[in-house]
């Protein structure tokens, strides 16, 4: 379907519009990763060479997939995805702890949603109760969140969101209303006031 949108709407070649999806970088590979499910939090550096990267995972638990995530799932993903670097090494890790610590010139979007957790979690235990996750969506107005307020609904009270799911309860198309406000958001500054 995304290929007809492609060679119907800008008029190429479906092979053409796969092409223009490529990339080496590590910015975007680190993208890639942290908008798979399968995938709590990556960390991708730059090799040392133009277009070689190094990646650290953390996989995400998941009771569903029949086997645990291997280096060799992760390259296949991003090459899957376009990637046409190398990629040097492929570290899979147990603990967010161990993960390496980059720092970037901006913010995105898994940094967000990190401070976003992070202030949610009032108790700071690493998983944030459906009370907690009420009083969050209400102190900064985000009641339309509808990815979240399914949980409430779904789930009941008992239940608790750990980061993955978190991340990706606020990712989903269903909780647009949660990307809007979080474009002219900060973590160094409340969502609201």
């Amino acid at each position: 379907m995304a290929r007809a949108f492609a060679e119907t709407a800008y008029g190429i070649a479906p092979r053409a519009a796969l092409l223009a999806r490529r990339f080496h970088d590590a910015a975007r590979t680190q993208q890639v990763l942290n908008a798979h499910r399968r995938v709590a939090r990556a960390v991708v550096r730059p090799g040392s060479a133009v277009g070689a990267v190094a990646i650290t995972v953390l996989p995400r638990q998941s009771a569903t997939e029949p086997r645990p995530m291997q280096s060799e799932d992760v390259v296949a993903l991003v090459a899957e995805r376009g990637f046409t670097g190398t990629v040097e090494t492929c570290e899979l890790v147990r603990e967010e702890e161990t993960l390496p610590v980059v720092r970037h010139e901006r913010y995105v979007l898994i940094d967000l949603l990190r401070a976003m957790f992070d202030e949610a979690d009032a108790n700071a235990d690493g998983m944030i109760t459906m009370p907690e996750l009420a009083g969050f969506l209400s102190r900064h107005k985000l009641e339309g969140a509808t990815g979240c307020i399914s949980v409430l609904v779904e789930n009941g009270p008992e239940h608790k969101l750990d980061f993955g799911e978190f991340k990706a309860r606020f990712t989903t198309p269903r909780s647009a209303v949660v990307g809007a406000r979080c474009r002219s958001w900060s973590p160094l500054t409340p969502l609201a006031t």
